[in-house]
């Protein structure tokens, strides 16, 4: 047998899937800006996201300014990290726009 059909059969039989997770339900959006520190770093981005996580979000987010938090909106204290995710909207008939209310749950897979 050769070694990649051998490391492909053991990888296969010693394969395990994910038995653990944990969700996390925040409950108040930190802020809903035109901000998008990975996409768009230092300038206003082309959309709107709302964010959860530590209170140092902003143009320039970093890990360091993140740990440097005074506080976080998510139900673990200690985690200063940043969750942001699209704004939703609904657009009416007449062709407004109104953001749609709801909170994200965040999902971690092990």
């Amino acid at each position: 047998m050769s070694t990649r059909k051998f490391i492909w059969l053991a990888s296969t039989l010693l394969w395990k899937p994910s038995e653990a997770y944990w969700l996390m339900a925040p409950n108040n959006i930190l802020t809903t800006q035109r901000l998008d520190p990975v996409i768009s770093p230092g300038s206003v981005s082309t959309h709107v996201h709302a964010v959860v996580g530590g209170s140092n979000f902003g143009l320039n987010t970093t890990t360091a300014r993140l740990r440097e938090s005074a506080c976080t909106s998510i139900p673990i204290p200690e985690d200063k990290s940043n969750y942001w995710y699209p704004q939703l909207y609904f657009q009416w008939s007449n062709g407004s726009f109104t953001s749609v209310a709801g909170n994200p749950v965040i999902c971690n897979l092990t």
